[in-house]
């Protein structure tokens, strides 16, 4: 660099290398012990001097142990005095989680998560080896008691037990919790043919259910306690009788039906991290209930068998006119019952709601309904809507009404021949039928 005497001057930025080596400075002593300079510093001289680049070692390793996983060692080259990346892992070990990095085998050091920044110099060390810290990841394992074969072997993780297709009953079942590193249990309690739930909750491999009685499981609750229900949710799905599969249940959610007198037929279980999910959770119900039975009186039939739940009460194509109806909830989990009324020929419509299985309409005076209103009460509107839709003389299936509107005709002397009544929770979404042609629940004539 050829510089002006007496006059400032910049001095060049290096530009050159040495393997291993990192540029600290610029010396007038090859040794160091001159004066020292920076890159870009201004200088001002008045006679010629060398200037000789002082290096600084910088061959730092850190050296990382799959710590009993599937691969060794692996070494990564850093700088001594930069700040260096901890790697992500590459290791595996069956059965564990990975879940950072230590400076003692035992955990029992400093412990380091991937892509942190360290700086070797600042800790004082030229080389480093950092261990893989393992998490067992716990399973869980049951096992069912099925009508004719008995116990089944223990299955894991999401895998069937019992079976599909074959109509045969689940009697009992065991479940447990495998290679946990967590306190705490699994629990479970089912519902049992004339039993009804458990009283009590069975935990740890413990039976739920009978054996040698031949009662059917009809649902199933499952929980998680202590501190592995911190880290996991449990989720769990069963096949019904008539029904099949069912949606997803977890942490002590109710799987299978009530009411129905429908057999448990298989089960899928499985532990999920606190951050993940069961793709379909909530989607589809876990558990069906009967909500709403009924029985109508039918011109010359008298009254038919209940039914339930969406299901035709009444005749179609056949002419009968509805002459009274009766309707219950079934065992409502909330306060609250179900009031109806009719508008009946010749009367018009009834002066006060009947309500839980009362007669509205007539008998013996063979007088047709028309119309009808359905409402809720209590805590039960609160959670939820009453959808109805009748099959009326000349129009055949109506749309559906809801909460309390009138669906049917008036003026028009048409006998209601059919109804169906659901109730769907708050925010779900009404039933839906592609058979009529008419939007409208009441006709007014």
């Amino acid at each position: 660099l050829v510089v002006v005497s007496n006059q400032d001057t910049r001095l060049r930025e290096n530009t050159f290398t040495k393997e291993n080596y990192i540029f600290l400075n610029w010396n007038t002593k090859s040794d160091g012990s001159g004066t020292s300079y920076q890159d870009n510093q201004i200088i001002n001289i008045n006679q010629d001097i060398t200037l000789y680049a002082i290096w600084l070692f910088d061959n730092c390793n850190i050296t990382y142990s799959s710590n009993y996983g599937s691969l060794s060692t692996n070494s990564q080259k850093v700088s001594c005095y930069e700040p260096t990346t901890i790697a992500n892992n590459r290791f595996s070990r069956s059965d564990y989680k990975f879940v950072g990095w230590n400076t003692k085998s035992d955990g029992s050091g400093t412990s380091y998560q991937e892509g942190e920044s360290i700086n070797l110099s600042t800790l004082n060390v030229e080389n480093m080896t950092l261990y893989a810290e393992w998490r067992s990841i716990p399973k869980v394992s049951y096992t069912t008691h099925v009508q004719t074969y008995g116990w089944q072997n223990y299955v894991q993780n999401g895998t069937i037990s019992g079976t599909t297709g074959e109509a045969k009953r689940l009697e009992g079942i065991k479940i447990r919790l495998l290679n946990s590193p967590y306190s705490g249990n699994i629990e479970y309690r089912t519902h049992i043919q004339s039993y009804g739930w458990e009283s009590v909750w069975k935990k740890n491999n413990i039976m739920s259910g009978t054996e040698g009685e031949a009662k059917r499981l009809e649902a199933i609750q499952i929980r998680l306690t202590g501190e592995i229900s911190n880290y996991y949710d449990v989720y769990y799905q069963v096949h019904a009788q008539k029904f099949g599969w069912l949606g997803w249940a977890r942490n002590g959610e109710s799987a299978g039906t009530a009411a129905y007198a429908y057999r448990l037929e298989g089960i899928r279980i499985k532990l999920v991290e606190k951050d993940q999910s069961v793709q379909g959770y909530g989607k589809e119900d876990a558990f069906k209930r009967k909500l709403v039975n009924y029985t109508t009186h039918v011109e010359s039939y008298g009254w038919q068998e209940v039914t339930f739940d969406g299901n035709m009460s009444g005749t179609s194509g056949e002419a009968k006119r509805l002459e009274a109806i009766s309707i219950y909830l079934e065992s409502p989990e909330y306060t609250g019952n179900i009031e109806y009324k009719t508008h009946i020929q010749s009367y018009g419509w009834e002066s006060s709601y009947k309500k839980n299985g009362e007669i509205s309409g007539t008998q013996g005076e063979a007088k047709r309904l028309e119309a009808i209103q359905i409402r809720l009460t209590g805590q039960m509107a609160v959670h939820y809507d009453v959808y109805y839709r009748v099959h009326a003389q000349t129009y055949g299936w109506l749309g559906w009404a809801k909460n309390g509107a009138s669906s049917g005709t008036a003026g028009l002397q048409k006998r209601l021949e059919a109804i169906e009544i659901v109730l769907v929770e708050k925010g779900k979404s009404p039933p839906t039928r592609t058979d009529t042609n008419y939007s409208k629940a009441f006709i007014q004539g």
